[in-house]
């Protein structure tokens, strides 16, 4: 498996910029699976990328797991995906007492991670400071 480091700093934006594009060229090219972990997911733009992949694809999954805490910001939106992709579309809620989902990561097809230490949010994507 290749593994991708996310590097997001904002003191260089063209950087930050093209990492954004290539975390949504990725989604693009997918053909078997994507698997999101994620303390929160909760950018309108991601949602939009794997919406418009779903439905261009009748053989992709997309497999999302959040924190309790991050789920109740994405409840919406994570039903109206489950609802339009049935059969595509699976997300779990990490709510175990005492501890909170701290891992962040995305695998393309089995064959490609990005790791790293932000959640997928406007700010985390273009505003803070992520290697």
């Amino acid at each position: 498996m290749k593994i991708l480091l996310s590097c997001n700093d904002t003191n260089f934006p063209e950087e930050a910029s093209l990492y954004v594009q290539e975390l949504y060229r990725r989604i693009k090219e997918a053909q078997k699976s994507i698997k999101i972990v994620s303390y929160v997911v909760h950018d309108e733009m991601f949602f939009k990328q794997l919406e418009g992949r779903l439905s261009n694809s009748k053989n992709l999954e997309v497999k999302l797991v959040v924190d309790k805490e991050g789920f109740s910001r994405i409840k919406r939106k994570t039903y109206s995906l489950k609802k339009d992709f049935p059969n595509n579309f699976y997300f779990k809620v990490y709510d175990i007492e005492g501890s909170s989902l701290h891992a962040k990561f995305i695998i393309f097809d089995d064959k490609e991670a990005i790791i790293g230490s932000h959640n997928i949010t406007q700010n985390a994507l273009f505003k803070n400071i992520e290697f």
